[in-house]
This record gives structure tokens, C-alpha cells and sequence, in this order.
């Protein structure tokens, strides 16, 4: 996924706005140009000048080519200013394209209906692995012998149940592999979404914005296209009513929003960084605590699927889509009537002061919209973890049928036929 390269391209335009803005600022305040003004617009503007030689420009401002370096400087911002929201449309459909399934350009692929077949596989792995344990106990009982299950290495007596069993195997043999890893949530994540911790409980709280927040962003979108709109009138009537910034500016505020329902309202962006912070609390500050008994891991789990509402938090997500694509629209509109300022018979300082109004509702509006994709990106990973923990108990349940039936074979000399129905009773749902 090539998202972090289009968003570099955005990030690197505002920059350009932003040097380009800098020197206008300069040239205008000096009354003239100079060396120093045009080395800077350079930077950006490789052909700034149109070939006239460095050594035209004085060390201090002057007069000569002032109207023309504004000129020039105005186009240059306005070109940033096109090329920063076709970048940005572009960003968005490559967000769009990854939120919404397209697998070519790297999609996520984690449905609603996959997590609710996750939650439901989990249920019946449940059952069957307790049906599991019973006929593990009454190989025992059936064996006669009470020390059946006890071999050279345990020096102890037998252990009483399938999780005692594993319990002694991730302690001893199987102390590096991943059956012992994960029944001793060695991975963090795993433990909070296991034990509904802190970040777990951070996801289930945002169920109520996603519907929410790609209205408000389209919003924001809407509102730079009536600035811009507005920002083309004003300039058009600059020589008979005087500028009225107040009414461009007014409203391009970034949105604010009670992202965690708990009626704190903020922008998104402190919601992506809280949230952030969360997973990286939770990735550095784990408690190693008792092995999980292997006979609850399937409830545990599933119950957190249910608990957190994970699957209808990506059903709301998959629903955005239509607001996502209007939010396009409106942005496409936009660069559309910026066109219209690329030459407008006014006088250069007040062409920069426009731009700069234009420049910052650009600004307002591309944090919102990213922010917002941030943010239903930390929600996707949240669910992408959980298929991450699905396709590690498979391999988790693999490994303890192993040594389950290693253990019975090896004590009684043979794995009896009620075991080997259980047995493929749970490989068919971990294939």
C-alpha cells in the first residue's frame, strides 16, 4: 500500500505553499525585490524569473521586477494550491480503496461477517473442546490405573485434567513454542482483547462517532468549497467593496467531536493520538500472569468479539462509503473553482491574502480528512489483530491436540476412537 507516499506528496505541497507564501509576504513588506527573495522562490520555482540572471537582483530590495516576482509567486501558490488537492483527492481514493475491500491496492479484507463467523467458530470450539477434556478424563478412568497418564518425566502424579496436562508441557518441553506463548499471553494485545483491558474497552467506546464523522468531514470539505467560492467573489469585486477576510475565514475551524462517548468533544486528531497512545501503553506495560487454562481461551475470545462490537464497528465503517465518495466530489469541485483565481485583475497583495485564507482552509480540511482515515485505520487494526489472534489459536489448537494425544498414546499405547472423534471434530474448524 502506497497510502504514506501520496501523503508525503500532500504534505511536501503545503510546504511549498507555505515557502512561497513566505517570500510573497517578504517582497510585498520590502516594496521590492531582491537576491536573497528570488534564491528563495528558486527553491520552489526552479524557472522563477523566467532566465533573468541572479546578478540582475540587487543585495537589497528595489523596485525593479517587484509587480513581476508577485505575479509570478501568486501563480506559484495557486499551482501548490491545485496540485495539493488533486493530491489529496488522489490519498483519499487510495484510503478509500483500502477501507472499503479493493485487494489490489492492499486492502485490509476483514468483514463484519467474518469476525461474527470468527466469534461463532470460537462458541463451537468451546463446546468441543470441553467435550475434549471429558473424554480425555474418562480415558483415565476407563485406563483403571491411576497413574495412567504419569510418565518418567513427570515425577509426580498424573495430571488431573487437560489444562494441568499442558500447564507441565509449556513449562518444561514446550516452553519456547507457541502453544506456550500464547497460553501465557506473552503478546500484550492478546491479553487485553482476552481480558476486555484498557484498549479493548477504547474500541468499543467509538461505536458511536464512526457514523458520525464522515458527515462531519464531508462537512469540512463543503465548507472549503464555499471558501473558495467565496474567496473567487470577493477577489472578482476587490475594486469596488472593500475585503471582508472575516467571512472567508468564518467556520473552517477543525472538527470537533465526542470521539470515546464519554461527552468530552475533541478533534480527531486527539482522538487518533489518545488511542494511539493506548496501544502502545499496552504493547510496553504487559503483566506476565498465570497461564490461561486452554479450556476457556475459545470463550474468553469469543466473548470479546461480542463484548467490543468489533464486527458492527467495521459494518458502520463499510456503510461511509457513499459519504466518502461525496466527500470527493466536493473537494474536486473545489480545485475546479481555484482555477478560476489563477489570473484575477487585482493587485497581488490582496491575491496573497486570499491565498493564505485558501492555504489554511486547505489545511484544516486535509487534517480532518486524514485524521478521520486515521482514525478508522486504528479501528481496522484493532480488527485485523483480532484475525491475527484467530489464526494463532488455530495454530494453538493444533499444537495441544499434538501433545494431548501424544500423552494418552504414549501412556496407555494406543488413542482411543472417542478421542479421535473429538479430535477431528475440532480440526474441522481449525483448517
Amino acid at each position: 500500500m502506497d497510502i504514506k507516499y501520496h501523503e508525503d506528496k500532500v504534505l511536501s505541497l503545503e510546504s511549498q505553499i507555505d515557502k512561497l507564501l513566505k517570500v510573497a509576504t517578504a517582497v510585498e513588506e520590502a516594496g521590492g525585490m531582491c537576491k536573497a527573495f528570488a534564491l528563495e522562490a528558486m527553491e520552489v520555482i526552479p524557472t522563477f524569473g523566467k532566465g533573468t540572471p541572479m546578478a540582475y537582483y540587487s543585495e537589497k530590495p528595489s523596485i525593479a521586477e517587484h509587480a513581476i516576482a508577485l505575479e509570478e509567486l501568486s501563480a506559484g501558490i495557486v499551482a501548490a494550491i491545485i496540485a495539493a488537492t488533486a493530491a489529496l483527492i488522489v490519498l483519499i481514493t487510495k484510503f478509500i480503496k483500502w477501507l472499503f475491500g479493493d485487494k489490489k491496492d492492499g486492502a485490509v479484507g476483514k468483514s463484519g461477517d467474518a469476525i461474527d463467523a470468527a466469534e461463532k467458530r470460537h462458541d463451537e470450539l468451546d463446546k468441543h473442546t470441553r467435550a475434549l477434556e471429558l473424554v480425555y478424563e474418562n480415558t483415565l478412568k476407563d485406563d483403571g490405573n491411576p497413574n495412567a497418564l504419569a510418565t518418567e518425566n513427570y515425577n509426580s502424579s498424573r495430571p488431573r485434567n487437560i489444562n494441568e496436562l499442558l500447564d507441565h508441557y509449556i513449562k518444561n518441553e514446550g516452553r519456547d513454542s507457541e502453544l506456550a506463548r500464547t497460553l501465557r499471553s506473552d503478546d500484550p494485545l492478546f491479553h487485553d482483547v482476552i481480558y476486555d483491558g484498557e484498549y479493548t474497552k477504547a474500541i468499543k467506546s467509538t461505536i458511536g462517532a464512526i457514523a458520525v464523522l464522515p458527515v462531519s468531514v464531508t462537512e469540512s470539505a463543503k465548507k472549503y468549497l464555499a471558501l473558495v467560492t467565496n474567496a473567487e467573489d470577493q477577489i472578482q469585486q476587490a475594486h469596488w467593496r472593500p475585503i471582508k477576510i472575516d467571512e472567508i475565514v468564518a467556520g473552517v475551524d477543525p472538527i470537533v467531536i465526542d470521539l470515546f462517548g464519554k461527552g468530552k468533544r475533541s478533534s480527531i486528531e486527539d482522538g487518533v493520538l489518545e488511542l494511539q497512545a493506548i496501544h502502545e501503553k499496552i504493547k510496553t506495560n504487559h503483566r506476565h500472569d498465570a497461564i490461561i487454562p486452554f479450556t476457556k481461551i475459545n470463550s474468553l475470545f469469543s466473548k470479546s468479539i461480542n463484548k467490543t462490537a468489533i464486527a458492527n464497528i467495521v459494518r458502520k465503517i463499510d456503510t461511509t462509503k457513499n459519504k466518502m465518495d461525496e466527500l470527493l466530489s466536493s473537494l474536486a469541485a473545489a480545485n475546479k473553482r481555484i482555477e478560476y483565481l489563477e489570473n484575477p485583475k487585482v493587485s497581488p497583495n490582496i491575491i496573497q491574502t486570499y491565498y493564505t485564507v485558501l492555504r489554511n482552509g486547505f489545511k484544516t480540511t486535509r487534517a480532518d480528512v486524514m485524521n478521520c482515515f486515521r482514525f478508522f485505520h486504528e479501528l481496522m487494526r484493532y480488527a485485523s489483530i483480532l484475525h491475527d489472534m484467530d489464526l494463532k489459536l488455530t495454530a494453538v489448537h493444533k499444537a495441544a491436540l499434538r501433545v494431548i494425544e501424544s500423552e494418552i498414546k504414549k501412556s496407555i499405547g494406543k488413542v482411543p476412537d472417542d478421542f479421535i472423534t473429538v479430535r477431528d471434530e475440532i480440526s474441522a474448524y481449525i483448517l
